[in-house]
């Protein structure tokens, strides 16, 4: 039943950029990347930019550039840009690459280094942040990513139901942490949605002092 609504879903979704269609297949036949944020999940992402009307977007964990290109797509139209952090410098040339030829290499910067530091010495205000990075991560730098939105700004979290959906421990302990302390946060309203391995989406309601 879930294949057949998730089937039913994608039907409707067109991709913005014709390479999205070829990094979705690298994705499943490669072994030696992650996989990539869902259609379903990449088209919410896109909306969510263009119903922000989003100018300055941050992604933490860039791999191939998919979801990346989806929010590219979206801030073509906001005349926004992005900046996105990969530290793996195995995808940074491919990933450059893949965005040069989505043509949005003047709305997109890949940035190759450790997501933490680069936040640190970061003063950039953001009207969103995608995380989608190594999990044990997100807990270690989502106060800072509060600290650098703008208010009633939007962390958008991919990979977020780990534990329900059977992960291994070591992925899933740090995503069960994340939910909980995203869901408890005074500053925030959250919800975590059953998209692909799930979406956690918080918005910030109050200004970080």
């Amino acid at each position: 039943m879930i294949d057949k609504i998730n089937e039913y879903i994608d039907s409707f979704i067109e991709y913005p950029s014709e390479i999205l269609g070829i990094l979705e297949k690298a994705h499943q036949e490669r072994i030696n990347v992650q996989p990539n944020i869902t259609k379903q999940g990449a088209r919410l992402l896109y909306c969510l930019i263009l119903f922000k009307k989003a100018k300055s977007v941050l992604e933490i964990g860039t791999c191939l550039g998919y979801s990346a290109i989806w929010a590219g797509e979206a801030l073509r139209k906001t005349g926004g840009r992005l900046t996105t952090i990969e530290i793996d410098e195995r995808f940074v040339k491919e990933n450059v690459e893949n965005i040069k030829q989505a043509k949005l290499d003047h709305i997109i910067e890949v940035v190759n280094g450790d997501a933490k530091d680069y936040l640190e010495k970061d003063s950039t205000r953001y009207d969103l942040i995608i995380i989608d990075s190594n999990k044990p991560l997100y807990n270690k730098i989502i106060d800072r990513c509060i600290d650098l939105l703008n208010p009633k700004g939007i962390i958008f979290s991919d990979d977020t139901l780990f534990l329900p959906m059977g992960y291994k421990e070591r992925l899933a302990k740090p995503m069960d942490e994340y939910n909980k302390y995203v869901m408890q946060h005074p500053k925030l309203e959250t919800v975590i949605l059953p998209v692909g391995d799930g979406i956690t989406i918080s918005f910030v309601t109050q200004t970080m002092q």
